[in-house]
């Protein structure tokens, strides 16, 4: 089999999904303060991994709760193990106090349910009907425009919808791209990266 396991015990606390590891290095610096900055200068961090990017995004969400209320403490040290065990699998509390489960789709959640309660809580849970986050698209230019007309019948807007330029759309989740910018900064931005002409590139209202 190719590949090592390590095994370590105490860190589990500390993790949520990933983490880097790694040993600091001995020094033979007399001033703790040096010492300090020589270790993290030598520690290297990897990046997190991105689940959501790696097979599709969590929109099925389920709620949950034990069958016995005695047992809420067991259940919600399950979640967090299974949230450990699955990556694509978020668990949260909602304001009302349910314990929600969200996944990629229902066979998915079928098998996180199963580890719940035979492998890492060992406890019944009643769950509700599965709830689905609809997500849509645009593929292509609409081929109809979409108006509206302000009550006083003297303004009309025209809409149409057109996919987003390749990479804009993580570069906006990623905050690279802020419609705080000065105009002229945002409007050259749109030209020279995505080849947008003036009028354009100068007349974005909102994000969203």
């Amino acid at each position: 089999v190719a590949g090592n396991w390590v095994l370590l015990k105490g860190v589990d606390a500390t993790i949520a999904k990933t983490a880097t590891l790694v040993g600091l290095p001995s020094s033979n610096h007399t001033d703790a303060n040096d010492h300090d900055n020589d270790d993290l200068e030598a520690i290297h961090i990897f990046q997190p991994l991105r689940f959501p990017f790696a097979g599709g995004e969590s929109v099925v969400k389920l709620s949950l709760e034990p069958l016995q209320p005695a047992e809420l403490p067991k259940l919600v040290e399950g979640l967090r193990r299974v949230s450990k065990s699955y990556p694509m699998v978020q668990t949260r509390v909602e304001e009302s106090g349910e314990h929600v489960l969200l996944g990629t789709g229902e066979l998915y959640l079928d098998c996180v349910l199963h580890d719940l309660r035979h492998v890492h809580a060992d406890v019944e849970v009643k769950v509700a009907d599965p709830i689905v986050a609809f997500r849509e698209t645009v593929l292509e230019t609409s081929s109809l425009k979409c108006f509206a007309e302000t009550a006083n019948k003297r303004n009309k807007l025209t809409f149409i919808a057109e996919p987003l330029d390749e990479g804009m759309a993580e570069r906006l989740q990623a905050g690279k791209i802020m419609l705080d910018w000065d105009q002229r900064k945002l409007g050259r931005f749109f030209q020279t990266q995505y080849g947008w002409d003036l009028l354009s590139s100068r007349s974005v209202w909102a994000f969203g």
